[in-house]
């Protein structure tokens, strides 16, 4: 089951992630069932004479169907005992791609095996029926006189299925180029405030927390930490929802808020549009309130001008009574880039008996040149203060690339997965190819006769099937600009979908494709053409 609660200790795993994958590896085996396809139909000549005698001595068309889906489902059925003990050997590599912990109890299930039961049936009876169909549809005349050669039948399909292959292939390699760009753009995007150079120390409920200022005042006479403050979430990765009564209006709305300390706009190096940071001379000794800071988002939802305007207003808390706004500063992302902008404030709380609950990360802004230096220091005033705690901490650019581990692991399998599908796409383009040769052997044979080079047969048989790949790419590019789309709108900030991931698929497919046929084509271009003038 998965969560999606506030204050959880590990960012929480996308069910969207488990469907992607489940396609990704229908759409592999789909490749696969079509190399079957065409693998089994390239050596069906092999087998022609095998059929026109069982024919001759009375098999059924029926008979003769069973006979090759039953090789199918036994193919199937090896493959699937050869694949258990290989998936053991490799799913902790898969565990570290897709960072994950699987394990192989499910082996133990009994509904495993029932569904493993009916995969095979359904492979097998898949990737069998059209072979079958086919090689069960030869005349015994044409099969044992030697015609075979001129059998076409099906070419079509065969032709249809290898686009349907390099397709697949085309959109998932596009789709893995968009997947790291994406990355990458989130990485680096501008998220309205600095988060490199920041390091977290977290403090909840600790003598740290109790000793905040003793604490920051000693760390602060290191030249090489700039600036220190508290707040009670980690910027850029999550938010909390407290109610309001705005100017204007006298039901309590919910306002994404940050409880923090001094100096937090400073320490995060945010831009103030109007009014100023907040500091420990905003503090209310009645209230014990040290104002608030709001965004541009909660100056536009005020229906205000300007953000001049806002400062001086005045927010209403059930807990905390009037606090007055004492600055505003440019919109930033305060969660995940998936969620959009919305009004924000940054409140400050000076009493310590109140701080203290909302005191959970210490924000230090370092001077990195000097780091091992500077995190020294610290640990050393923190051991100090409370020798019986753990020294912890980690960086806020770190912790908010974590959020995305969910993207970086789709990247990563659909890498791998990408590979697979080219991979497997290829055998059945070289079962083709090998289908396609031996057709054409007299002709090959007859061509070096009269004086064709290995380049020109080469590019004689190859050419049809370049157009093939030419015209999968032409599919994969709209369909996988879709997908993508679809995939980007979940996010705020977008990487530009160029056309550098579409020529990319096609260059790779087409060269890919190339060297797989080539090695065909040079096999038959060379033969000796006597035996290809002597072929039946």
């Amino acid at each position: 089951m998965i969560s999606n609660l506030d204050y959880e200790i590990e960012v929480n795993n996308d069910v969207s992630l488990i469907y992607i994958f489940m396609v990704i590896a229908f759409f592999i085996l789909l490749i696969a069932i079509i190399n079957f396809i065409n693998l089994s139909t390239a050596r069906s000549i092999k087998r022609a004479r095998e059929v026109g005698v069982r024919k001759v001595l009375g098999a059924s068309p029926k008979q003769l169907v069973g006979q090759f889906l039953s090789e199918s489902i036994i193919v199937t059925l090896i493959s699937i005992a050869i694949s258990i003990p290989l998936v053991n050997l490799f799913l902790p590599g898969l565990n570290d791609l897709a960072l994950k912990n699987l394990s192989f109890s499910f082996i133990t299930n009994g509904i495993f095996w029932a569904l493993l039961f009916l995969l095979v049936i359904l492979v097998g009876l898949l990737g069998g029926i059209y072979p079958a169909l086919f090689l069960s549809s030869f005349k015994p005349v044409n099969t044992l006189s030697g015609k075979i050669n001129k059998i076409g039948g099906g070419a079509f399909l065969r032709k249809l299925l290898v686009v349907s292959q390099f397709a697949v292939s085309g959109i998932l390699i596009i789709g893995t180029i968009i997947t790291y760009k994406q990355l990458n753009h989130l990485k680096n995007v501008n998220l309205g405030f600095d988060k490199e150079e920041v390091i977290i120390l977290p403090i909840d409920r600790s003598e740290i927390a109790r000793s905040y200022d003793r604490f920051r005042d000693r760390i602060l006479q290191n030249k090489n930490i700039k600036s220190v403050s508290v707040a009670n979430m980690i910027m850029g990765t999550e938010t909390n929802s407290s109610r309001y009564v705005v100017p204007g209006n006298e039901t309590e709305i919910p306002l994404n808020t940050y409880w923090v300390l001094t100096d937090f706009g400073k320490t995060l190096g945010m831009s103030f549009l109007a009014g100023r940071d907040l500091n420990s001379t905003f503090a209310d000794t009645a209230t014990g309130n040290g104002g608030v800071i709001v965004n541009e988002s909660f100056v536009k939802f005020m229906g205000w001008e300007n953000p001049e305007n806002a400062i001086g207003e005045k927010v209403k808390a059930r807990a905390d009574g009037e606090i007055e706004i004492k600055g505003v500063v440019k919109d930033f992302y305060f969660a995940s880039l998936k969620e959009s902008i919305a009004p924000m404030i940054l409140l400050l709380r000076p009493v310590p008996a109140r701080r203290l609950f909302h005191m959970k990360y210490i924000y230090v802004r370092v001077n990195t040149e000097n780091l091992d230096e500077v995190i020294s220091s610290i640990e050393k005033t923190f051991k100090e203060i409370e020798p019986s705690r753990a020294f912890s901490y980690s960086f806020l650019d770190e912790k908010i690339n974590s959020i995305y581990k969910a993207e970086d692991s789709l990247g990563k399998v659909a890498t791998v997965f990408s590979m697979m599908a080219i991979f497997v796409a290829c055998l059945g383009l070289f079962g083709l190819s090998s289908f396609t040769a031996e057709q054409r052997t007299k002709e090959i044979g007859i061509r070096k006769v009269v004086g064709a080079s290995v380049g020109t047969i080469v590019m004689l048989l190859s050419k049809q099937f370049l157009i093939l790949v030419a015209v999968a790419n032409l599919i994969a590019w709209p369909a996988a600009y879709y997908v993508m789309s679809l995939w980007l709108s979940n996010f705020q900030s977008q990487t530009e979908i160029d056309l550098f991931p579409f020529a990319t698929a096609a260059i790779f497919t087409i060269v890919i494709a190339f060297a797989t046929m080539s090695f065909q084509a040079v096999k038959a271009a060379q033969a000796n053409p006597i035996k290809s003038l002597k072929y039946e």
